[in-house]
């Protein structure tokens, strides 16, 4: 079985530890991205979801970045024979796909958001978009799919920039969560 070195994401962020990987995969199968650490050879690029792990595959995963922070190793595996498998260990099968932890199909949460990404939210989407849109002090759910959530938002950010130009706040505060909605939209 061949092996790929890799880092992931939970919902666009870095995992703190194996345990929320593992409930991750376990959990919320989509929510999870593998990305290829490789600088050359057939595995530069490569990404994956927990739902679109190849068979017979070992992904190397160093986390909670591989870059910056090597704090613990994993292995993740999905075989024909044994199904999924974490660190050698079977992972039962994946729950249908609901909301990032709230229960809702197809609602979208946005985690680990400052004060002024979720300030920029507030006041950048209108009316009608926060109706569909749950704001604590540092998530942001949205009760539609990803790519909506991604249209709302940046439509919020282009209107904004029109009114109070596009350096500052709020425009640049709502960078990250776009750039945390295409993760999660798959949209590049």
């Amino acid at each position: 079985m061949s092996g790929i070195g890799v880092g992931a994401t939970i919902d666009g962020r870095d995992p703190k530890s194996k345990t929320e990987l593992r409930e991750a995969l376990r959990d919320r199968p989509a929510a999870v991205e593998f990305y290829s650490t490789a600088l050359v050879g057939e595995h530069v690029n490569k990404r994956f979801t927990g739902e679109t792990l190849p068979e017979d595959v070992r992904l190397d995963v160093t986390g909670p970045n591989p870059y910056n922070a090597r704090h613990w190793w994993a292995n993740v595996e999905l075989t024909t024979s044994k199904g999924l498998r974490f660190d050698s260990k079977k992972i039962p099968a994946a729950k249908p796909a609901t909301a990032a932890g709230d229960g809702k199909p197809g609602a979208v949460k946005l985690t680990g958001l400052t004060f002024n990404q979720v300030q920029a939210l507030r006041e950048t989407l209108t009316q009608a978009d926060l109706e569909n849109v749950t704001i604590t002090p540092t998530t942001a759910t949205f009760a539609t799919d990803a790519r909506t959530a991604l249209h709302m938002v940046e439509e919020a950010k282009d209107t904004a920039a029109a009114e109070f130009g596009g350096t500052g706040h709020p425009v640049q505060s709502l960078h990250a969560p776009i750039r945390k909605l295409r993760a999660l939209a798959g949209v590049a």
